[in-house]
Protein backbone atom coordinates (compact mmCIF):
# COMPACT_ATOMS: atom_id res chain seq x y z
CA UNK A 1 0.00 0.00 0.00
CA UNK A 2 1.33 3.42 -0.89
CA UNK A 3 2.16 5.84 1.86
CA UNK A 4 -0.17 8.83 1.26
CA UNK A 5 2.63 11.24 2.14
CA UNK A 6 4.53 10.12 -0.95
CA UNK A 7 1.95 11.73 -3.22
CA UNK A 8 3.41 15.14 -2.36
CA UNK A 9 6.94 14.17 -3.38
CA UNK A 10 8.16 15.22 -6.80
CA UNK A 11 11.64 15.47 -8.23
CA UNK A 12 13.31 17.00 -11.25
CA UNK A 13 15.95 14.50 -12.32
CA UNK A 14 19.26 15.70 -13.78
CA UNK A 15 20.66 12.56 -15.39
CA UNK A 16 23.99 13.91 -16.64
CA UNK A 17 25.72 13.05 -19.91
CA UNK A 18 27.05 9.62 -18.92
CA UNK A 19 23.63 8.27 -17.92
CA UNK A 20 21.91 10.21 -20.68
CA UNK A 21 24.07 8.94 -23.52
CA UNK A 22 26.36 6.08 -22.46
CA UNK A 23 24.49 4.23 -19.71
CA UNK A 24 20.76 4.92 -20.17
CA UNK A 25 19.98 1.90 -18.00
CA UNK A 26 21.11 3.90 -14.98
CA UNK A 27 18.75 6.77 -15.78
CA UNK A 28 15.89 4.34 -16.39
CA UNK A 29 16.62 2.61 -13.09
CA UNK A 30 16.59 5.96 -11.26
CA UNK A 31 13.25 6.99 -12.73
CA UNK A 32 11.79 3.53 -12.21
CA UNK A 33 12.74 3.31 -8.55
CA UNK A 34 11.33 6.76 -7.82
CA UNK A 35 8.08 6.18 -9.69
CA UNK A 36 7.59 2.73 -8.16
CA UNK A 37 7.69 4.48 -4.80
CA UNK A 38 4.99 6.91 -5.82
CA UNK A 39 7.33 9.85 -6.39
CA UNK A 40 6.53 12.04 -9.37
CA UNK A 41 9.51 12.39 -11.72
CA UNK A 42 10.12 15.15 -14.24
CA UNK A 43 13.15 15.02 -16.54
CA UNK A 44 13.64 18.62 -17.68
CA UNK A 45 15.55 19.76 -20.72
CA UNK A 46 19.19 19.77 -19.66
CA UNK A 47 22.67 20.47 -20.88
CA UNK A 48 26.00 19.06 -19.75
CA UNK A 49 26.83 20.31 -16.25
CA UNK A 50 29.97 21.70 -17.97
CA UNK A 51 32.64 19.97 -15.92
CA UNK A 52 34.35 18.48 -19.03
CA UNK A 53 34.30 21.88 -20.74
CA UNK A 54 35.84 23.52 -17.69
CA UNK A 55 38.57 20.88 -17.55
CA UNK A 56 39.39 21.67 -21.19
CA UNK A 57 39.37 25.43 -20.56
CA UNK A 58 36.34 26.20 -22.73
CA UNK A 59 34.91 28.83 -20.42
CA UNK A 60 32.58 30.45 -22.96
CA UNK A 61 30.77 27.24 -23.88
CA UNK A 62 30.66 26.17 -20.24
CA UNK A 63 28.95 29.37 -19.13
CA UNK A 64 26.27 29.07 -21.82
CA UNK A 65 25.34 25.59 -20.64
CA UNK A 66 25.49 26.55 -16.99
CA UNK A 67 23.17 29.50 -17.55
CA UNK A 68 20.70 27.31 -19.45
CA UNK A 69 20.69 24.74 -16.64
CA UNK A 70 20.26 27.45 -14.01
CA UNK A 71 17.17 28.78 -15.75
CA UNK A 72 15.61 25.36 -16.31
CA UNK A 73 16.33 23.95 -12.86
CA UNK A 74 15.45 27.26 -11.22
CA UNK A 75 12.00 27.06 -12.82
CA UNK A 76 11.65 23.50 -11.48
CA UNK A 77 12.51 24.71 -7.98
CA UNK A 78 9.85 27.42 -8.23
CA UNK A 79 7.33 24.75 -9.20
CA UNK A 80 8.14 22.80 -6.04
CA UNK A 81 10.40 20.08 -7.43
CA UNK A 82 13.35 18.67 -5.50
CA UNK A 83 16.43 18.63 -7.76
CA UNK A 84 18.29 15.31 -7.78
CA UNK A 85 21.17 13.93 -9.81
CA UNK A 86 22.64 10.43 -9.96
CA UNK A 87 26.06 11.54 -11.26
CA UNK A 88 28.51 12.47 -8.46
CA UNK A 89 30.42 14.80 -10.76
CA UNK A 90 27.30 16.75 -11.70
CA UNK A 91 26.34 16.87 -8.04
CA UNK A 92 29.78 18.04 -6.98
CA UNK A 93 29.76 20.73 -9.63
CA UNK A 94 26.31 22.08 -8.75
CA UNK A 95 26.70 21.79 -4.99
CA UNK A 96 30.31 22.89 -4.58
CA UNK A 97 32.07 24.48 -7.54
CA UNK A 98 29.21 26.55 -8.92
CA UNK A 99 28.76 28.60 -5.77
CA UNK A 100 32.44 29.24 -5.03
CA UNK A 101 32.89 32.89 -3.95
CA UNK A 102 29.18 33.65 -4.61
CA UNK A 103 28.64 34.45 -0.91
CA UNK A 104 31.09 37.33 -1.24
CA UNK A 105 28.97 39.05 -3.90
CA UNK A 106 27.19 42.33 -3.26
CA UNK A 107 23.91 40.65 -4.19
CA UNK A 108 24.23 38.06 -1.43
CA UNK A 109 25.44 40.58 1.13
CA UNK A 110 22.41 42.72 0.37
CA UNK A 111 20.04 39.74 0.65
CA UNK A 112 21.68 38.75 3.95
CA UNK A 113 21.25 42.33 5.19
CA UNK A 114 24.87 42.31 6.33
CA UNK A 115 25.06 46.11 6.57
CA UNK A 116 27.56 48.68 5.34
CA UNK A 117 30.51 47.81 7.55
CA UNK A 118 30.55 44.03 7.68
CA UNK A 119 30.20 40.91 5.53
CA UNK A 120 28.38 37.67 6.24
CA UNK A 121 30.44 34.65 5.19
CA UNK A 122 30.02 30.89 5.60
CA UNK A 123 32.21 29.10 8.13
CA UNK A 124 31.37 25.48 7.30
CA UNK A 125 31.50 23.29 4.22
CA UNK A 126 27.72 22.86 4.13
CA UNK A 127 26.88 26.57 4.41
CA UNK A 128 24.79 26.04 7.53
CA UNK A 129 26.85 28.37 9.69
CA UNK A 130 27.78 31.95 8.96
CA UNK A 131 29.76 34.62 10.73
CA UNK A 132 30.30 38.34 10.28
CA UNK A 133 33.68 39.85 9.41
CA UNK A 134 34.71 43.51 9.11
CA UNK A 135 34.22 44.71 5.54
CA UNK A 136 37.12 47.14 5.72
CA UNK A 137 39.56 44.30 6.32
CA UNK A 138 38.13 41.48 4.22
CA UNK A 139 36.43 43.17 1.25
CA UNK A 140 39.73 43.55 -0.58
CA UNK A 141 40.16 39.79 -1.03
CA UNK A 142 36.72 38.26 -0.34
CA UNK A 143 35.22 38.96 -3.73
CA UNK A 144 33.02 37.11 -6.19
CA UNK A 145 35.68 37.22 -8.88
CA UNK A 146 36.01 33.53 -9.72
CA UNK A 147 35.34 31.46 -12.83
CA UNK A 148 31.56 31.91 -12.62
CA UNK A 149 31.44 35.48 -11.36
CA UNK A 150 29.59 36.71 -14.46
CA UNK A 151 26.64 34.43 -13.61
CA UNK A 152 24.04 35.65 -11.11
CA UNK A 153 25.46 34.71 -7.69
CA UNK A 154 22.02 34.30 -6.10
CA UNK A 155 21.00 31.84 -8.81
CA UNK A 156 24.19 29.90 -8.20
CA UNK A 157 23.68 29.76 -4.44
CA UNK A 158 20.00 28.86 -4.63
CA UNK A 159 20.61 25.99 -7.02
CA UNK A 160 23.59 24.65 -5.09
CA UNK A 161 21.56 24.54 -1.88
CA UNK A 162 18.69 22.69 -3.53
CA UNK A 163 20.52 19.98 -5.49
CA UNK A 164 20.76 16.57 -3.84
CA UNK A 165 22.62 13.45 -4.81
CA UNK A 166 19.98 10.84 -5.59
CA UNK A 167 21.42 8.44 -3.04
CA UNK A 168 21.27 11.21 -0.43
CA UNK A 169 17.64 11.91 -1.36
CA UNK A 170 16.62 8.25 -1.31
CA UNK A 171 18.25 7.62 2.06
CA UNK A 172 16.52 10.60 3.67
CA UNK A 173 13.09 9.35 2.60
CA UNK A 174 13.98 5.74 3.36
CA UNK A 175 14.74 6.71 6.96
CA UNK A 176 11.33 8.36 7.32
CA UNK A 177 9.47 5.40 5.88
CA UNK A 178 8.53 7.19 2.67
CA UNK A 179 10.55 4.81 0.52
CA UNK A 180 10.65 1.04 0.25
CA UNK A 181 13.54 -0.77 -1.41
CA UNK A 182 15.01 -4.22 -1.87
CA UNK A 183 17.88 -5.78 -3.77
CA UNK A 184 17.08 -7.66 -6.97
CA UNK A 185 19.53 -10.36 -5.88
CA UNK A 186 19.92 -10.12 -2.09
CA UNK A 187 22.39 -13.02 -1.95
CA UNK A 188 24.89 -11.36 -4.28
CA UNK A 189 28.06 -10.19 -2.44
CA UNK A 190 28.86 -6.58 -3.28
CA UNK A 191 31.88 -4.30 -3.08
CA UNK A 192 31.17 -0.56 -3.21
CA UNK A 193 33.63 2.15 -4.26
CA UNK A 194 32.76 5.74 -3.28
CA UNK A 195 34.14 7.95 -6.09
CA UNK A 196 36.07 11.14 -5.47
CA UNK A 197 33.28 13.57 -6.32
CA UNK A 198 30.85 11.65 -4.15
CA UNK A 199 33.24 11.83 -1.19
CA UNK A 200 33.74 15.57 -1.73
CA UNK A 201 30.02 16.15 -1.12
CA UNK A 202 30.38 14.97 2.50
CA UNK A 203 27.17 12.92 2.41
CA UNK A 204 28.54 9.63 3.70
CA UNK A 205 27.73 6.43 1.79
CA UNK A 206 23.95 6.53 1.36
CA UNK A 207 23.67 3.51 -0.95
CA UNK A 208 25.78 1.38 1.38
CA UNK A 209 23.72 2.49 4.36
CA UNK A 210 20.46 1.55 2.64
CA UNK A 211 21.69 -1.81 1.38
CA UNK A 212 23.28 -2.75 4.71
CA UNK A 213 19.93 -2.21 6.41
CA UNK A 214 18.28 -4.90 4.28
CA UNK A 215 18.22 -8.39 5.85
CA UNK A 216 20.68 -10.91 4.47
CA UNK A 217 22.70 -8.51 2.35
CA UNK A 218 26.49 -8.58 2.06
CA UNK A 219 28.12 -5.32 1.01
CA UNK A 220 31.47 -3.83 2.00
CA UNK A 221 32.88 -0.38 1.19
CA UNK A 222 36.19 -0.54 -0.65
CA UNK A 223 38.89 2.06 -1.00
CA UNK A 224 39.79 5.02 1.16
CA UNK A 225 39.82 8.80 1.26
CA UNK A 226 42.88 9.08 -0.97
CA UNK A 227 42.09 6.29 -3.43
CA UNK A 228 40.97 7.14 -6.94
CA UNK A 229 40.23 5.04 -10.01
CA UNK A 230 42.44 7.43 -11.99
CA UNK A 231 39.98 8.07 -14.81
CA UNK A 232 39.54 11.76 -14.06
CA UNK A 233 36.32 12.08 -16.05
CA UNK A 234 37.41 11.95 -19.69
CA UNK A 235 41.15 12.36 -19.09
CA UNK A 236 41.80 8.62 -18.92
CA UNK A 237 40.83 8.31 -22.58
CA UNK A 238 43.66 10.61 -23.68
CA UNK A 239 46.76 8.98 -25.12
CA UNK A 240 49.11 11.13 -23.06
CA UNK A 241 47.36 10.43 -19.78
CA UNK A 242 46.05 6.87 -20.06
CA UNK A 243 49.09 5.14 -18.53
CA UNK A 244 49.16 7.70 -15.71
CA UNK A 245 45.46 7.06 -15.17
CA UNK A 246 46.07 3.36 -14.63
CA UNK A 247 49.01 4.06 -12.33
CA UNK A 248 46.88 6.38 -10.18
CA UNK A 249 44.21 3.71 -9.92
CA UNK A 250 46.71 0.94 -9.06
CA UNK A 251 46.24 0.95 -5.26
CA UNK A 252 42.46 0.79 -5.66
CA UNK A 253 42.67 -1.96 -8.26
CA UNK A 254 44.76 -4.06 -5.86
CA UNK A 255 42.09 -3.81 -3.17
CA UNK A 256 39.26 -4.62 -5.56
CA UNK A 257 41.20 -7.58 -6.97
CA UNK A 258 41.38 -9.03 -3.47
CA UNK A 259 37.56 -9.06 -3.40
CA UNK A 260 37.25 -11.11 -6.58
CA UNK A 261 34.07 -12.87 -5.44
CA UNK A 262 32.14 -9.61 -5.18
CA UNK A 263 30.18 -7.63 -7.77
CA UNK A 264 31.59 -4.11 -8.06
CA UNK A 265 29.25 -1.14 -7.68
CA UNK A 266 29.95 2.57 -7.84
CA UNK A 267 27.80 5.61 -8.52
CA UNK A 268 30.38 7.21 -10.85
CA UNK A 269 30.05 6.07 -14.45
CA UNK A 270 33.56 7.24 -15.32
CA UNK A 271 34.83 4.95 -12.56
CA UNK A 272 32.63 2.24 -14.00
CA UNK A 273 34.31 2.52 -17.40
CA UNK A 274 37.75 2.43 -15.81
CA UNK A 275 36.93 -0.60 -13.65
CA UNK A 276 35.39 -2.48 -16.57
CA UNK A 277 38.56 -1.79 -18.52
CA UNK A 278 40.77 -3.20 -15.76
CA UNK A 279 38.64 -6.12 -14.55
CA UNK A 280 36.57 -8.76 -16.30
CA UNK A 281 33.78 -8.48 -13.72
CA UNK A 282 30.56 -6.62 -14.24
CA UNK A 283 30.27 -3.17 -12.67
CA UNK A 284 26.94 -1.61 -11.75
CA UNK A 285 25.50 1.61 -10.45
CA UNK A 286 23.71 0.84 -7.14
CA UNK A 287 20.44 2.05 -8.67
CA UNK A 288 20.52 -0.82 -11.15
CA UNK A 289 20.41 -3.35 -8.31
CA UNK A 290 17.61 -1.75 -6.28
CA UNK A 291 13.87 -2.29 -6.71
CA UNK A 292 10.81 -1.05 -4.85
CA UNK A 293 8.85 -3.43 -2.65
Amino acid sequence: MKNPSRDALKVAYFAGCSAGYLFPGVAKAAVGLLEQNGIQVFVPSQHCCSMPLIMEGNQQAAKKRIQANLETLGACMQDGYDIVCSCPTCGYFFKKLLKETAYYSEAFQHRADAGNNRMQVPTGSRDKKFTFVPMGIYKTFLKDDGYFSSIDPLQRIDLSLNVQDLGEYLLAHYKTGQLSISLKEPDRPLAYFAPCHQREQNIGHPYVEMIQSLPGTDIIPMGGEMLCCGMGGHLGFKTGFHDHSLAIGGPLFDRLAAASNRTLITDCLSCRMQLKHVFSRQVFHPLELLIAV
